[in-house]
């Protein structure tokens, strides 16, 4: 069984490839998650996944296609489909752009402020809106830097826009148990109360 964790970050997966083009996280595997080094590589995976054709099982994408620009994101994703087997799924996690305009126009957005740096939580709420729409989101790993690490989110997404995209590539919506295994992750590392969620499969 072949499974690929893509834009990984800190967050990775054992027996599952895991890859970012941040060569840094090496040495971050290397301090502090050395067992999980072994499952890590390096590679831009918008120069192409190193897979063949319909060889993969799952696919997993967590807070990643938002880093994207339009025209990127829809080539990264043809080449998911590409490498994905027939039935294979893909699980996109991204903040749900819904739900934080909404706390915006509730003027609530000081509920984002946990783990984020101490520039986001001094500014103005529409200042913070734009760091959380298109900034560098929450990371839970206190060894994770996080400081001055406004990244940059290129795209913002809610569930139409996304199954939209996911459509137009060829994907099919579904909901499936497929991910069960993994989910401790993201109940562990990730601010899932603000984060859309959306599974597809190659048909």
């Amino acid at each position: 069984m072949t499974d690929l964790n893509m834009g990984c970050g800190s967050l990775a997966i054992k027996k599952w490839d895991n890859i970012d083009y941040d060569k840094t996280l090496i040495n971050w595997f290397l301090t502090y998650s050395p067992d999980l080094l072994p499952y890590f590589k390096v590679h831009d995976v918008l120069n192409g996944i190193p897979y063949s054709n319909d060889s993969v099982d799952r696919i997993y994408l967590s807070n990643f296609i938002e880093h994207l620009e339009p025209i990127e994101c829809r080539k990264f994703l043809r080449e998911c489909l590409r490498v994905l087997k027939y039935n294979g799924k893909v699980r996109i996690l991204v903040p749900d752009m819904d739900i934080i305009i909404k706390h915006y126009n509730e003027n609530n957005m000081d509920i984002f402020n946990e783990g984020q740096p101490e520039m986001f939580k001094k500014s103005s709420s529409s200042a913070r809106l734009s760091y959380i729409l298109f900034g560098n989101l929450y990371n839970s790993d206190p060894n994770y830097p996080k400081d001055n690490m406004y990244l940059g989110h290129k795209m913002a997404y809610n569930l139409e826009s996304l199954s939209s995209l996911l459509l137009e590539i060829g994907f099919k919506i579904t909901k499936s148990n497929t991910f069960d295994d993994i989910l401790y992750l993201e109940r562990n590392h990730l601010p899932l109360w603000y984060m859309l969620i959306v599974e597809a499969e190659k048909v």
